[in-house]
C-alpha cells in the first residue's frame, strides 16, 4: 500500500494528474485481477477525499513575524525618552501584504506602540517600531517587550520569548566611529586615541567608562534611534555615507543633544553633510607639532607648554560661525556653535593633545575598578569643555505650566474684534451728528437729548447682543503653541510646544501627525489603552482610546525639513535697518480646496507675521515693523526698553498673551546664554498662524494655531558710498585696556556695567561697528547713558591716535542722557573699525560729610553709542 502514497499526494493536488497517473498504471497491471480490485479500492478511496470538504486557507498563512521586540540602534532605552526595537517580516505568498505589530513594556501594559508594515510578495523586510520608556518607571536595568501580531500575520513558532530591552543610564555617550567599516574592509578595529580621549573627559566628570557603541551595519535612520543619550562623539566618516542617519543626528541636536566632532578623525565632508555651512572651515594646512601651549581667547589664559615624543597633529584653518572656546598659535583647536537647542563642539587638535598618560600618582588613580579606570586623564583645557559638553540644559524651552495657560486661555469664548465694536461706536456717533444737524434744520434741536438716549440704547442693544451670540457654545476645538526654531544652513527645523484639545463630550481619539512626537504621559488616561501606529511613511495615529469631554493637554515636538528656504536677510542703510523674512517653506502643503483659502497662498501670497522682534547679543530688544509681503524695517527708535516686548500702543487679549509667553522666552534665552558664556548671532522672532500644523484629526473642529518662529538673521553687506545708520543693538561693547589699565567696573561677558561701585573709576570701552559696513568714515555718533552718580562728576572722551578729546562733562548726572559728537576728528576708527570712548567718573565730592559718605555708591545701567557714516569700497573694490 505504500507504494500508492505519491498516487495520493498527486490526486489532492488535482484530478489531471490522477488521470494521467491511473492511465499509465491500467497499462502495467492489466492482466492482473487482483492487482485491479485493488487499485479500484484504492481509486474509490481518493474520489471520497475529493469529495469531502477542505478547510479554508488563510490569506496571512505566508507571512510572518521572524524577529519583534528586539533592540536596535543604541539598543537601550532611557527613562522619559524614545528608543527603537526591531520588527522582521517575511512574506511567502505571491501577493503583497501588510501586518500590523504591537509591542509594549512589561510593566505598562496600556502603552502600545506598533508599524503597519507593508511587504511586497516573495521578500523579507526589517523595520523598526519607536518604543517610550516613561520615567516613573526607575530602579530597572532591564525591561521585558511584550509583542503582539494584530492583523495581516503571525507570529513565527521560532520567535521565543520576549525580548529584553537594556536601560542606558542618564550620562550615557554614545561613540561613532568607523570600526564596523574597518571591519567590513578587513582593516584593525582597535580603539584608537580618540576613544581614549572620550573616557578621560567622563573620568574629568566621575562617570564610569561605559560608552555606546552601534553595532548594526547601518546607523539609525530615525530621530528616536538617538533618543537614549544626550552625547555623541563622532570620530569616523561613516555619516558621510548614510545622509538618513547624519538627517536624524541633526534634528536630535536640534533637540538638545551634545555632539563632539573629531575632526582630526572625521573630515569637512562629514561637518556638512550634518550641519551644512552652520559652522564654516576654510582648512589652511595639516601641520605636526611637538610642542605647543592652548590658550583660552576670551579670558586670555594660557596653559603650560606641551611637550609630545610623538607629533599632534594641528588642523589650521579660518573658522566662522560659532566661539573659539580654545586655541594653539591665534589657530582654533576647539570651536562651539549652537544648533537649535543643542550645541556641537568641534576640535581640531588631535585627541593626544587634550590628554595625557594616567599616572600612579594621581589622586583619583585605581586601576583595580574596571568600570572607572582609563589610561588617560584629561588635561585642564578638556577638562573644561568636559564641563560644557556633560552640562545639564533645562528641557524645555518653557515651563510646562507657561506652554498649558497659554493654550488653554485660547479655548473658550471668543469676544467681538477691535474693528467690530468700534465700527458700532463709529455708526452711534455719526447718527448722534447726522441727528444733530437735521434737528438743526428743522429748529428742534431741543429734542437732541432724546435722539442721542435712542441712539445709545439702540448701539447698547447691538453691543449685548453682540457679546450674546459670542457667548454662544463653545465649539471642538484645537489649540496649538509652538516654539520653531530655524536653521538656514540645513533647511532643518525643530519644534516644541503644545497642543489643548477641547470637546463637549466623550470622543474618540483619531490624532496623527508626520515627524511630531508627542508624550504618551497622560496621568488623566491611566489604565486605558493607548496604541500608536507608526506607517511607513513616518506617519503616526493615535486611535481607539476614549478621552473623556473638557480639555486635554498634549506635550509634543517637531523635527522637519522646511519645503522650501526659510530666511531673515537685512542690511544697514540710512534708516537702520531694512530687509525680509520669507517663512513659507514653513506652511502647510497647499491642496486642491485650498486654492479659494482665504490666505491666498495659491495666488501668490505668503503666510504673515507679527508682532516681530529682533534680538542681538547683550543688548535691548527691538521692534520689528512687518509689512504683508515680509519686508522689514528697524531703527534706533524701535529699540525697546527693559521689560519692553512691543511697540504697540493698544494691545488686544492675544498680544498680551503673546508678551507674556515671550517674556519667559526671553527670560529663559538669557539665562542660557550666561550659563554658556556663549554668542548667539541675531536673531529675528515673530508669530504666525500659518505654520504647518503638527497635530491634526479628522473630526471638524475649530483649529486655533500660534507659532512663534525663531529665524537667526544674515547681515549683507552694504555696498559702498552709502549712507549708514548703525542702530546701537548693532554695536558689540568691550572693556580694553586704556590710560588707567583695564578696570573692572565693566563686563565683557554680559557686556554691562558691574553695579555697587563705590571708588573712582577710569574705563576705556571699545565699540565694534558690524563688519557689513566696513569700511565706514563715521560723520557723527550719538551716545546715549543710563547712569545714576551722585556727588561725583563724569567726563566722556573721545580716543584717536591715543589721545583723548572731552566730549561731556557732567556733575552729578541722574537718568538717561545724550552726547552728540559731530566732530569728525574724533570719530575716527580704528584698524578693525572700533570706535574708542573713555569714561571716567570722579571721585566723592567734598559735600557730603555724613558717616559712610565714602561708601555711596554709583551705576551706571547702559552706554550704547549710534554711529552715522558712510560706507567706503574696501582695497579689493579699489583695486576693481
Amino acid at each position: 500500500m505504500s507504494s500508492f502514497a505519491p498516487l495520493l499526494l498527486r490526486i489532492r493536488n488535482g484530478k489531471s494528474d490522477l488521470f494521467r497517473f491511473t492511465s499509465a498504471a491500467g497499462r502495467r497491471v492489466s492482466g492482473c485481477g487482483h492487482t485491479s480490485r485493488l487499485f479500484g479500492m484504492v481509486l474509490a478511496c481518493s474520489l471520497a477525499v475529493l469529495a469531502c470538504p477542505q478547510p479554508p486557507v488563510r490569506a496571512d498563512d505566508g507571512v510572518e513575524v521572524l524577529t519583534l521586540g528586539s533592540p536596535t540602534g543604541l539598543k537601550s532605552l532611557s527613562p522619559g525618552r524614545w528608543g527603537l526595537v526591531k520588527i522582521v517580516v517575511a512574506n511567502r505568498s505571491d501577493s503583497a501584504a501588510t501586518v500590523r505589530a504591537t509591542v509594549n513594556l512589561k510593566p505598562i501594559p496600556d502603552l502600545r506602540f506598533g508599524r503597519d508594515v507593508w511587504i511586497p510578495a516573495r521578500s523579507v523586510r526589517t523595520t523598526t517600531i519607536p518604543l517610550y520608556l516613561p520615567t516613573e518607571i526607575e530602579g530597572e536595568t532591564q525591561f521585558e517587550v511584550v509583542r503582539r501580531v494584530v492583523s495581516g500575520g503571525r507570529l513565527s513558532n521560532s520567535l521565543g520569548s520576549g525580548g529584553l530591552v537594556p536601560v542606558a543610564s542618564d550620562g550615557a555617550t554614545a561613540f561613532i566611529d568607523d570600526s564596523i567599516t574597518d571591519e567590513l574592509l578587513g582593516g584593525s578595529a582597535e580603539k584608537d586615541a580618540g576613544y581614549e580621549a572620550v573616557l578621560a573627559m567622563r573620568e574629568a566628570r566621575g562617570f564610569t567608562r561605559t560608552l555606546i557603541l552601534p553595532g548594526d551595519r547601518l546607523l539609525p535612520a530615525a530621530i528616536e534611534g538617538w533618543d537614549s543619550v544626550r552625547h555623541i562623539v563622532v570620530a569616523g566618516k561613516r555619516l558621510a555615507d548614510e545622509p538618513g542617519a547624519a538627517a536624524a543626528l541633526r534634528g536630535w541636536v536640534s533637540e538638545g543633544g551634545r555632539m563632539w566632532i573629531q575632526l582630526n578623525r572625521t573630515d569637512i565632508e562629514t561637518l556638512r553633510t550634518l550641519f551644512g555651512s552652520a559652522l564654516e572651515i576654510a582648512v589652511v594646512d595639516r601641520v605636526p607639532l611637538t610642542s605647543f601651549r592652548i590658550q583660552e581667547p576670551q579670558s586670555g589664559m594660557l596653559y603650560p607648554e606641551l611637550a609630545r615624543e610623538q607629533p599632534v597633529e594641528l588642523i589650521r584653518a579660518f573658522v566662522e560661525g560659532g566661539t573659539v572656546r580654545f586655541s594653539v598659535d591665534e589657530w582654533p583647536v576647539a570651536v562651539e556653535f549652537p544648533y537649535g537647542r543643542g550645541r556641537v563642539l568641534v576640535t581640531l587638535l588631535d585627541a593626544h593633545g587634550w590628554m595625557r598618560p594616567h599616572d600612579p600618582s594621581d589622586a583619583q588613580y585605581d586601576n583595580s575598578n574596571p568600570l572607572a579606570y582609563t589610561d588617560f586623564r584629561a588635561l585642564e583645557p578638556l577638562d573644561e569643555l568636559s564641563d560644557r559638553f556633560f552640562a545639564v540644559d533645562e528641557a524645555d524651552e518653557l515651563d510646562t505650566e507657561v506652554i498649558a495657560g497659554y493654550v488653554t486661555d485660547r479655548i473658550g469664548y471668543r469676544i467681538p474684534s477691535r474693528g467690530t465694536v468700534l465700527g458700532i461706536l463709529g455708526m452711534f456717533c455719526a447718527v448722534i451728528l447726522a441727528g444733530g444737524l437735521w434737528l438743526v434744520l428743522r429748529h428742534q434741536l431741543e429734542r437732541l437729548s432724546w435722539w442721542a438716549v435712542g441712539s445709545a440704547l439702540i448701539a447698547t442693544s447691538w453691543l449685548l447682543g453682540l457679546g450674546l451670540f459670542y457667548r454662544g457654545e463653545i465649539e471642538p476645538t484645537i489649540a496649538e503653541l509652538r516654539l520653531i526654531e530655524v536653521s538656514p544652513a540645513t533647511g532643518g527645523f525643530s519644534s516644541t510646544g503644545a497642543v489643548a484639545v477641547f470637546q463637549p463630550d466623550q470622543y474618540l481619539a483619531d490624532f496623527r501627525a508626520v515627524d511630531t512626537r508627542i508624550d504618551p504621559r497622560m496621568s488623566d488616561l491611566s489604565g486605558k489603552i493607548r496604541e500608536f501606529i507608526w506607517d511607513d511613511a513616518g506617519n503616526w495615529k493615535w486611535d481607539g482610546t476614549t478621552l473623556s469631554p473638557g480639555v486635554t493637554l498634549i506635550r509634543s515636538d517637531t523635527v522637519g525639513t522646511a519645503s522650501t528656504p526659510v530666511h531673515a536677510r537685512a542690511s544697514i542703510g540710512a534708516d537702520g535697518l531694512q530687509g525680509i523674512v520669507d517663512i513659507a517653506g514653513l506652511a502647510p502643503t497647499p491642496t486642491k480646496a485650498d486654492q479659494a483659502s482665504r490666505d491666498g497662498r495659491e495666488s501668490g501670497g505668503r503666510p504673515t507675521l507679527s508682532d516681530g522682534l529682533l534680538v542681538f547679543p547683550n543688548s535691548p530688544l527691538m521692534a520689528v515693523n512687518l509689512r504683508p509681503d515680509g519686508s522689514f524695517t528697524s531703527g534706533e527708535t524701535d529699540r525697546l526698553s527693559v521689560g519692553q516686548f512691543g511697540n504697540t500702543v493698544l494691545v488686544d487679549d492675544e498680544q498680551l498673551r503673546r508678551q507674556r509667553l515671550f517674556r519667559r522666552w526671553w527670560d529663559r534665552q538669557r539665562d542660557r546664554e550666561r550659563e554658556r558664556g556663549e554668542i548667539r548671532q541675531p536673531t529675528l522672532v515673530a508669530w504666525t498662524g500659518d505654520a504647518a500644523a503638527g497635530l491634526t484629526s479628522a473630526q471638524a473642529v475649530e483649529r486655533i494655531s500660534s507659532s512663534l518662529v525663531s529665524i537667526p538673521l544674515e547681515l549683507l553687506r552694504t555696498p559702498p558710498e552709502r549712507t549708514v545708520s548703525i542702530p546701537s543693538p548693532l554695536i558689540r561693547t568691550r572693556s580694553v585696556t586704556g590710560e588707567a589699565g583695564q578696570s573692572p567696573a565693566f563686563d565683557n561677558q554680559t557686556e554691562s556695567w558691574n553695579p555697587g561701585n563705590t571708588r573712582s573709576s577710569d574705563v576705556r570701552l571699545r565699540f565694534q561697528v558690524p563688519e557689513v559696513v566696513l569700511p565706514l568714515r563715521v560723520e557723527s555718533a550719538e551716545l546715549s547713558i543710563d547712569c545714576n552718580i551722585p556727588s561725583r562728576v563724569l567726563e566722556v572722551f573721545s580716543i584717536r591716535d591715543g589721545k583723548r578729546t572731552s566730549v561731556g562733562r557732567f556733575s552729578n548726572p541722574s537718568g538717561v542722557f545724550e552726547v552728540t559728537i559731530s566732530d569728525r576728528a574724533g570719530l575716527e576708527l580704528d584698524s578693525n573699525g572700533g570706535l574708542l570712548f573713555d569714561f571716567v567718573v570722579g571721585e566723592l565730592g567734598a559735600e557730603p560729610q555724613q558717616p559712610g559718605a565714602a561708601l555711596i555708591e554709583w551705576t551706571i545701567s547702559s552706554t550704547r553709542v549710534t554711529i552715522n557714516g558712510v560706507t567706503q569700497p574696501s582695497e579689493s573694490e579699489e583695486e576693481r
